[in-house]
């Protein structure tokens, strides 16, 4: 399969966090009170901005799945949207650029942490779907829904607007059944051999598209399927990974996924998906009050 490297400023650009503030909640006399999170998310892709900002504070894998969009009403030249001004202001190569892509929308995540530990109070569930709900209610692009893959969790798009505008079900490239032999592999092998299989059996063009540097050459997999759903194959195929030098050190890190949208030459015809791959971290409090990120391990 041949696959050309998705556009920089239709599929990489990132969502931008506008707003964040922390705000101290009530609670009984003599207890540490509890902190109310608030952030303000706007831009291309609001639901995975949200998405990575959760795996963050939940220290989850947070996966995101784009909705494939050919209505042309759901794209705009970054100076007629809100998240283009604003990114472009601090950005003046994006500016001048004035990008074609994604119309995007806004999201407005609250939650409550624990004093101690600095994470959500609510389960992780019940916070993504709030998120999903509140995207669906503001009328940004698409339809979603949570997948539950174990512990972690994926945002899977289930609707869109077609080329008339008729909001019409979708499916995720992910959710349709693949097969090939089972062999040992390269990490990144394996990646190619699934996107490869993806495409066959969904009729999207999906390729790989950024993975963590040591996938490329320091990891095996043996894995082969049949006729299973693409999306369980991936996290079979994320599970099973080890390193190739056994006297390698260290835990292999958790990883998770963004498979993103684009198009070529500004052609909402011709759509293709980047699968992109991204260790999990989570924030975590340090003895003089400061916050930082670690790696979760698998």
């Amino acid at each position: 399969m041949t696959f050309t490297k998705p556009s920089v400023l239709v599929v990489l650009v990132s969502t931008l966090a506008v707003g964040l503030g922390v705000f101290r909640s009530a609670s009984s006399q003599g207890q540490a009170s509890n902190s109310e999170v608030a952030v303000s998310v706007e831009g291309p892709r609001p639901l995975a901005e949200a998405a990575k900002l959760l795996e963050l504070k939940l220290g989850v894998g947070v996966s995101y799945e784009d909705v494939p969009l050919v209505y042309s009403g759901d794209y705009a030249r970054a100076s007629n949207t809100s998240w283009g001004r604003k990114y472009g202001d601090d950005h003046a190569e994006f500016k001048a650029a004035n990008p074609f892509g994604f119309i995007g929308g806004t999201l407005q995540i609250r939650f409550q942490t624990d004093p101690r530990t600095r994470q959500p109070i609510a389960p992780a569930s019940r916070l993504l779907q709030d998120v999903i709900d509140q995207h669906s209610t503001r009328n940004n692009p698409g339809e979603f829904r949570l997948a539950t893959l174990g512990k972690d969790f994926s945002i899977v798009p289930t609707a869109a607007r077609d080329r008339n505008g008729k909001m019409v079900a979708v499916r995720s490239p992910l959710d349709f059944p693949i097969s090939f032999p089972v062999a040992e592999r390269t990490g990144m092998e394996t990646l190619r051999t699934i996107c490869d299989a993806v495409t066959m059996a969904s009729g999207y063009r999906v390729g790989v598209g950024g993975i963590p540097l040591n996938m490329t050459r320091n990891t095996v997999v043996r894995l082969g399927v049949n006729g299973e759903l693409a999306r369980d194959v991936l996290v079979k195929m994320l599970e099973g990974l080890r390193w190739s030098d056994p006297r390698t050190l260290g835990p292999m890190s958790k990883l998770s996924w963004q498979l993103l949208y684009g198009l070529e030459a500004h052609d909402i015809e011709r759509g293709f998906y980047a699968l992109n791959l991204e260790a999990v971290e989570r924030e975590e409090p340090t003895r003089v009050g400061t916050i930082r990120r670690v790696r979760v391990s698998r």
